[in-house]
This record gives structure tokens, sequence and C-alpha cells, in this order.
């Protein structure tokens, strides 16, 4: 599941993670919480049995990348741009590869790209550099335009996969 804090600290963190093991959830992306910041969620989340990933940005300092690649337990969500999520034209890649270079010295689990990764193409193009491609928009804008999602996921897959 990726989540705002703020629906943890409605419910209570305790609560949020005996009602998210119970239904089955292995896995938190957690956007804006930063992992220094409350380390209850992230230790309740363990204690679950549920994984966390926080997220790394080109504009991240090798400090910050070590703090949350080492803080991952999920996996190290690095977002190919900066701003905010969405389907974007042109390459994906921008600094990516420098920060996953630094990321990789750190992290104890895969890496994964996310942000601007809308088709086959720039799924290719993330997945030539990256453990693994988050794409979420782009599948929120398929079902608001009515197109088919299977055919968009499968083309998705399809750019990972090429050689």
């Amino acid at each position: 599941i990726m989540t705002y804090v703020n629906p943890i600290y409605a419910v209570g963190p305790r609560e949020f993670m005996r009602l998210a093991q119970e239904a089955g959830v292995d896995g938190l992306i957690l956007p804006d919480l930063p992992p220094d910041q409350d380390l209850e969620i992230a230790d309740l989340a363990a204690q679950h049995g549920i994984a966390v990933t926080f997220l790394i940005a080109p504009t991240s300092t090798p400090e910050r990348v070590k703090l949350v690649a080492e803080a991952c337990t999920g996996f190290l969500y690095a977002v190919s741009v900066t701003g905010v999520t969405g389907a974007r034209e042109g390459s994906a890649l921008g600094e990516v590869p420098a920060m996953l270079a630094l990321a990789r010295q750190y992290a104890r689990v895969p890496v994964a790209v996310g942000f601007g990764v809308n088709d086959a193409q720039t799924a290719h193009q993330v997945a030539q550099v990256a453990d693994g491609v988050v794409v979420g928009s782009a599948f929120i804008n398929a079902v608001r335009n009515g197109q088919d999602v299977g055919a968009l996921a499968a083309g998705i897959a399809d750019g990972c996969h090429k050689g």
C-alpha cells in the first residue's frame, strides 16, 4: 500500500498495522514520512511482518540517501524526477543512474524507480538501470479515461523485459 502517514495516525499506528496485517498487506510505501521522523511506525510495521519503503529523489544528499536506504526493508523507491508523481513526456532517467549508483552503496534491498513511467518505452529505459519499475499515475489515468488497463500493464511489462 502506498499511503500518506496521516491515515496511519488517524487510525492509530498500532491499530493500522494490526488491520494491515490482517488484510494481508506485506509492504507500505510511505512517501511523506522520512525514516528518521517516526521510528515507531517502522518498528510496528516490522512487528507485524510488513516491509517499509521510503523515497529518495535526485535532490537527496548522499547522507540522506544513506539514511533512507538503510531504513528500507521492502525496497528503496528512487524518484526519477523532482516534483510530483504523474505521467510525463520524455526520458524517465535524468539523474537516475548517478542516484542509483549512490543508493546501491547502502541499500540492502532492491532499488526501484518511479514517477514518470507511463508506457513501454519509459519502462524499458528505467528497467535498464533499476531493479524494479514503479507505475501508478499511468494506471489511474487509464481508468479515468476508460482505457484498457490490462493492455497498458502488458505493454509496460513487455517494455521492462525487452533485451
